[in-house]
């Protein structure tokens, strides 16, 4: 991004501000939320509280930033989180925990319960307050935006805020 080869990006804030050369606007808030199995005994409660999923294994979306966030968000119940499994891919997350394998906890929705691998997850509400990711363009501090890229930061502020409509 710095080279001038990257008008700007669009990312989680998780260590955007130990970049001394990148500023960033925060267009949305994605809270964390947990997901189980489809027939899980907590499935159907709608809320959960993460200590409730403390004896279960969890299911790590691996990644940079990430894992620090969702290890502490467990971290912050008072627990220590039972990493069983670990990937850098989002839908094998989900997958697996369709499966039966463990919990995750995540920030993305998408509009199915249904995974990749067939099977089907429920998503819970956390009850535990913890902090939301900030969605985030993050550009070169003082660098000049091209029309072209202030007209898709444009339209990403307006599909964050909810006021694009779907039409044509």
């Amino acid at each position: 991004m710095g080279a001038g080869r990257v008008d700007f990006a669009l990312t989680y804030g998780l260590g955007l501000s130990a970049e001394p050369d990148l500023c960033g606007e925060t267009i949305a808030r994605a809270p964390a939320y947990v997901i189980v199995p489809a027939d899980h005994p907590l499935a159907r409660q709608g809320t959960v509280e993460l200590a409730e999923l403390s004896a279960e294994p969890l299911v790590l979306l691996d990644l940079p930033h990430s894992r620090d966030y969702f290890r502490s968000l467990v971290a912050a119940t008072g627990t220590a989180p039972d990493v069983r499994y670990r990937t850098r891919s989002y839908q094998t997350v989900r997958s697996l925990v369709a499966r039966g394998l463990g919990y995750s906890v995540l920030n993305q929705r998408p509009a199915t319960s249904q995974t990749y691998g067939g099977g089907e997850i429920a998503e819970l509400e956390l009850r535990d307050g913890s902090p939301p990711l900030e969605v985030r363009i993050a550009s070169v501090r003082g660098m000049r935006q091209t029309a072209r890229a202030q007209a898709v930061m444009g339209l990403l502020r307006e599909v964050a805020a909810g006021r694009r409509g779907s039409g044509p």
